[in-house]
């Protein structure tokens, strides 16, 4: 199951995709949401591999994603270090994830195969996770 997770800088989760089946990419799943076309141009996108062709379907966003290394093209030390302050950056969208996934009807295997109960877990998962946030 996956879904889309838009988090703010106190990891909080401001917005949830339906929860879809199977391995499509991240990317084909934002394109299918449209939330390219409702997110502000004054605010910036961090996002990780899985959304190669971002910056070109989506020129009006402020996108910022790691530089990606192939066996005949390896990364430069500047490179690298864009990478890893990318990444620490990004660590509060993990920080949401990871909370998110405390919840442990998430991840363990559930035999119900209704969409509307995955749908369920993850919006009850996600309130709890804001709950959490502002009252600890």
């Amino acid at each position: 199951m996956r879904n889309l997770v838009v988090t703010d800088e106190q990891t909080a989760i401001l917005c949830l995709t339906p929860t879809k089946p199977g391995s499509r990419q991240d990317y084909h799943r934002f394109k299918q949401s449209q939330l390219g076309e409702h997110i502000p141009t004054d605010v910036g996108v961090w996002v990780d591999l899985g959304f190669m062709g971002i910056k070109k379907d989506y020129p009006q966003l402020d996108v910022v994603m790691p530089h990606k290394s192939s066996k005949h093209h390896p990364l430069t030390p500047d490179q690298k270090a864009d990478n890893q302050t990318i990444s620490a950056g990004r660590i509060v969208v993990e920080h949401a994830l990871a909370g998110i996934k405390r919840f442990r009807c998430l991840t363990d295997t559930y035999r119900n195969k209704s969409q509307s109960l995955a749908d369920l877990f993850m919006l009850v998962a996600c309130g709890l996770w804001n709950y959490h946030l502002r009252h600890a």
